[in-house]
């Protein structure tokens, strides 16, 4: 299990969205039915971690956030989770977007790949997301309510000086409140278990790597670079650590049939 996003578990991805803030198992994710050939009524629960329920509400909610974050990053594509079986209104979007030209067919496929894409994100997210919070139970980690609030609104502070911070990342991004409260108390559980269990490069070692790879920092000065090096130190300490919560949490996580995602879970 690798990583070329940055392996500290507790930062956000860089040039990631909002809520891609955590990803426990890096490499091929893919459903272990295709979303597009789910047939009759669909479950009420899409998956259990130790006994923690993923509702369908919850999924469909993540997926449209899913989609906003996709649409920021590449405007061509779709700001709303695509609309099977005949993706009407992503086909219609497709058709008016620059990028894309192609049949019917060709954009009905494309609109089938966003949607098993952003479905593997966000079973992704939603899953190992759940891992680090049982984890921090199971640990003895107690982060409440206030801590969680008091954190937010320093995020949302820094991230937007001006204005109602909370309103402001809502609209950007399709959360509400209780997702931004969610992303932080597992972003502060995953911090503290990284505190407990990731050494934190000594500022020597960071000196010497920047010395070392100054072509990789050009126009950065050694404050500015120390995130990055201190997330490729300890990478193999933060690797190691997150295949033991993989490995402990793994067997206690099932998915319901459609929404199996390789190394996640198993199909129920």
């Amino acid at each position: 299990m690798g990583s070329s996003e940055g392996p500290i578990f507790a930062r956000r991805l860089a040039g990631a969205a909002a809520w891609q803030w955590v990803a426990l198992v890096v490499g091929v994710a893919v459903l272990v039915v295709a979303l597009v050939a789910r047939l009759g009524s669909e479950p009420k629960t899409v998956a259990k971690v130790n006994g923690t329920s993923i509702t369908l509400s919850q999924y469909r909610h993540w997926l449209g956030v899913a989609a906003i974050a996709t649409h920021s990053a590449e405007t061509s594509l779709p700001n709303f989770a695509p609309d099977p079986p005949k993706y009407t209104r992503c086909v219609s979007f497709l058709r008016n977007s620059d990028a894309s030209k192609g049949s019917a067919a060709s954009l009905i496929n494309e609109c089938k790949g966003i949607e098993t894409t952003d479905a593997e994100d966000v079973m992704q997210m939603l899953i190992s997301g759940q891992w680090i919070l049982d984890q921090g139970k199971r640990e003895g980690i107690v982060i409440g309510p206030a801590t969680v609030a008091s954190q937010l609104a320093k995020s949302l502070k820094t991230a937007f000086p001006k204005g109602n911070g909370e309103a402001q990342m809502m609209h950007a991004t399709g959360e509400n409140a209780a997702d931004l409260s969610y992303q932080e108390q597992v972003s502060l559980t995953a911090s503290q278990l990284e505190s407990r269990h990731v050494k934190t490069p000594t500022a020597t070692a960071i000196s010497s790597y920047y010395s070392a790879n100054s072509s990789d920092f050009k126009g950065e000065t050694l404050a500015q670079a120390t995130p990055t090096i201190q997330a490729t130190l300890s990478g193999p300490q933060t690797e190691a650590y997150l295949e033991k919560i993989e490995k402990y949490w793994k067997p206690f996580t099932s998915c319901a049939t459609g929404y199996a995602v390789v190394y996640y879970c198993k199909s129920i």
